[in-house]
């Protein structure tokens, strides 16, 4: 048990990526100086972008307009993430594009700081699947950051129905706090190539609820009451996801599922999912699958194109698996 929780308390540490090299140069080997935002050789406090790997933003906005709010008919999500579950740390991308409409299967419905939704097929279609899923395609997909300019982190494609299956993870940390990261997308319904920044968060520091089961990292929910979260306060914004898949006998997709991402000010140290967003996931006796609890900090930059918003998000922290009761 004591070796789980050294474990765990290593991969919080770790959660904030590599050391990247002394600002103002591409070298990426370790640097004490360089901490934070608080980087040798171009002045105190000065991020990674401002003043790392050459200067200025590398990634401008293509193919839309940035925006400070949520707008447009429709919206794709996609998520940059660098999570530890226990000592195991990776980093990866996604991309949530089903297009639903209110009251649809699937549509975000609104709960206390959650929005939910429930693409998990209705009971009377067990085992088929209910109808399929859509999606709003992007095209090909890619991450690239300064790193290494010139190599795609990960590289997506839609799949017959305009949706993107999720990827499998890269092994380890890569990102540090205010690394640029820069998503690009070509083909599906663009018009135009398109291209968005978004800078890594500040690594969170997670307090609670504690997890009983460190070995297996389960973390066990009370359906009724509220789920209480606590984190070190920071100045990045937290999200608290939850997800669930059905229990129905077929294999299916990672889009249906039950999911719920509550967002809170990092400021407050707290935060807490109420019983009506928890209430809506199966409890162990009903579902035949553990559920997922994951808390990151996270930072997001936002282009409407055409009628949709594209939003990209950077995310750290981690991830338990959840029984739900």
């Amino acid at each position: 048990m004591t070796t789980a929780r050294t474990n765990l308390q290593v991969a919080l540490t770790l959660t904030g990526g590599l050391l990247l090299g002394r600002c103002g140069s591409t070298s990426v080997e370790p640097d004490a100086g360089c901490v934070g935002t608080n980087c040798s050789g171009c002045g105190e406090g000065r991020s990674w972008v401002e003043c790392g790997g050459g200067g200025a933003s590398t990634c401008p906005v293509l193919g839309g307009t940035a925006v400070s709010a949520a707008v447009g008919a429709r919206s794709v999500l996609v998520s940059v993430s660098q999570v530890s579950r226990g000592p195991q740390l990776g980093h990866g991308a996604s991309v949530f594009n089903v297009v639903a409409h209110e009251a649809e299967r699937c549509a975000p419905v609104t709960d206390g700081p959650c929005v939910v939704r429930d693409c998990r097929p209705p009971p009377d279609h067990i085992g088929d699947m209910g109808a399929p899923l859509t999606g709003w395609s992007l095209g090909r997909v890619t991450v690239r950051d300064r790193i290494d300019p010139t190599a795609e982190v990960a590289a997506l494609m839609p799949q017959a129905n305009g949706t993107y299956a999720r990827p499998d993870g890269t092994a380890g940390a890569r990102w540090r706090a205010d690394d640029e990261i820069c998503v690009g997308a070509v083909g599906g319904g663009l018009r135009e190539p398109f291209q968005a920044p978004v800078l890594f968060p500040l690594p969170l520091r997670y307090i609670g609820p504690m997890v009983p089961d460190a070995i297996n990292q389960i973390v066990y929910i009370e359906r009724r009451s509220p789920l209480a979260l606590r984190w070190e306060p920071t100045s990045e914004r937290v999200v608290a996801s939850l997800g669930q898949r059905p229990a129905n006998g077929t294999t299916p997709t990672w889009l249906e599922e039950i999911t719920a991402s509550c967002s809170f000010d990092g400021t407050r140290g707290v935060g807490e999912i109420p019983p009506s967003v928890l209430g809506r996931f199966l409890s162990a006796p009903e579902n035949n699958s553990s559920g997922s609890l994951t808390v990151v900090s996270q930072r997001q930059s936002r282009v409407l194109v055409g009628d949709t918003l594209v939003q990209v998000n950077a995310s750290a922290g981690l991830s338990f698996r959840a029984e739900f009761r």
